[in-house]
């Protein structure tokens, strides 16, 4: 977690932020399937993102109409948009991710993150088999097709879920992987959470993912909403 997610996070005054402490290297898929084991009766769904990543349920009032409208389903993937730095090279504290980077790509990424009907699951007893195999996607073997768009209109069979065209109607996964330089230098220089490494190619990776084509404020309306 970076510094300002950490002082975010511990200053935190709404009840419903709960930080948990997991320490270790490479603990993202066990820390997600510990939350499927221990917390799938405590909740209806669970969306499982990054700290730098948001829920912007577009075309609907918010992520609880969303999340209504899909309670039919059992798993829903979700694409990532891709936030970039806004030409920023340092990082400014002052004000939040959502504040400070608000130009993103047109389109949409072709990763998904996950959106889990712990209520249908458990009713339906294939909670027990659910677990990620990596932070994009679960194993489920041959015998269940149970994942798909939050409108069904395709099923998904993996990390990858390619959206074509620009559609303008589709919920999404705000991702600000870059932020500013000195934020995108210091965090790949971390081990990744998925992983026993840092990334090698940072200025690959940079190029590709810093992404600042359109000015986008759907996540600050939905956050002052």
């Amino acid at each position: 977690v970076d510094k300002q997610t950490r002082n975010n996070l511990e200053n935190c005054k709404l009840g419903y932020v709960h930080l948990i402490e997991w320490d270790g290297t490479c603990q993202q898929i066990p820390a997600y399937n510990d939350f499927i084991e221990n917390k799938r009766k405590n909740f209806d769904w669970g969306l499982f993102i990054d700290v730098d990543e948001f829920f912007v349920p577009i075309g609907f009032k918010d992520a609880r109409e969303f999340f209504e409208s899909c309670k039919h389903r059992f798993a829903i993937g979700l694409n990532w948009k891709l936030f970039g730095s806004n030409g920023l090279e340092k990082a400014d504290y002052s004000k939040g991710v959502i504040e400070r980077f608000t130009k993103s790509q047109v389109g949409f990424n072709q990763h998904i993150k996950m959106a889990l009907n712990f209520e249908k699951l458990v009713r339906e007893m294939i909670i027990d088999d659910i677990k990620f195999i990596n932070p994009h996607f679960i194993g489920l073997g041959l015998r269940y097709n149970i994942v798909f768009s939050y409108d069904g209109s395709y099923m998904i069979c993996g990390p990858f879920a390619p959206i074509y065209g620009n559609p303008t109607n589709v919920p999404y996964i705000a991702h600000y992987v870059t932020k500013s330089r000195e934020e995108f230098i210091e965090r790949r220089t971390r081990i990744r959470a998925d992983t026993n490494s840092a990334r090698s190619d940072l200025e690959g990776f940079w190029n590709e993912h810093n992404v600042n084509e359109v000015e986008n404020l759907d996540v600050l309306r939905f956050a002052q909403a």
